[in-house]
């Protein structure tokens, strides 16, 4: 179980022989006495999408589906072409203001919580797959319109870990243009498998265009919600 101010966050994930046993429900209960004992309210429960006994389970103990999210996919056969966009990677000192854009692009999505800068950097920097040759910015007039932050060797592949446009330059072909540069370098570097995670109620419409460039989903994650007493 973690916790996010007024958010418990639990996995249900119950064995088919222990399905019967009654853990299922201990381990919810569980997860919703350690959440109310650090001040949360509600509760999310994520579970797989084809997992009918996590829906069924969840559904009885007053759970509510209210998002899902995919595991999107693509194995490529070629390089693709690229876009006449520029793109370049940041430099270490851009960091900042790259997470300002990313921050900025993400603020109508669901859920979303700013992270202090400082916080959010250090979780990356610790990572064994920090890269900044593979955080990419499109700039408008000098300053950042879009990003693409990715990683290598994840998920088999390559993994485009955040794309995001500002609200002010979105229609202008550039997450387009970001994915096809993450693919040829993921090519390059010999990663034909490139994946990538969305919300499928997405409200920029990501599924479509992920599709469009050839993505498949892969696994579907439901996310299951309660108010706790």
């Amino acid at each position: 179980m973690n916790s996010r101010d007024d958010l418990g966050i639990g996995i249900v994930a119950v064995g088919l022989s222990a399905q019967a046993t009654g853990i299922g429900k201990e381990f919810v209960e569980h997860t919703e006495r350690r959440a109310r004992e650090h001040g949360a309210s509600r509760m999310h429960q994520y579970a797989l999408g084809p997992d009918t006994y996590a829906r069924e389970l969840l559904e009885s103990l007053g759970y509510e589906d209210v998002r899902h999210f995919y595991e999107m996919a693509i194995e490529l056969t070629e390089r693709p072409e690229l876009m006449d966009v520029e793109i370049e990677s940041i430099q270490p000192d851009e960091a900042e203001a790259f997470y300002a854009a990313l921050d900025e692009a993400f603020q109508d999505h669901w859920e979303h919580h700013t992270t202090p800068f400082a916080e959010w950097y250090e979780r990356y920097v610790a990572s064994p797959n920090f890269d900044l040759s593979l955080w990419y910015v499109v700039r408008s007039d000098g300053e950042i319109a879009a990003i693409a932050l990715n990683q290598a060797n994840r998920n088999g592949g390559g993994l485009v870990g955040v794309l995001g446009v500002r609200r002010a330059f979105r229609g202008r072909g550039y997450a387009k243009a970001l994915l096809y540069r993450s693919f040829a370098e993921f090519w390059d570097r010999g990663m034909p498998r490139v994946t990538l995670g969305v919300d499928a109620s997405n409200p920029t419409g990501a599924t479509h265009l992920y599709e469009r460039v050839g993505m498949h989903v892969e696994a579907e994650n439901v996310v299951y919600e309660k108010p706790l007493a």
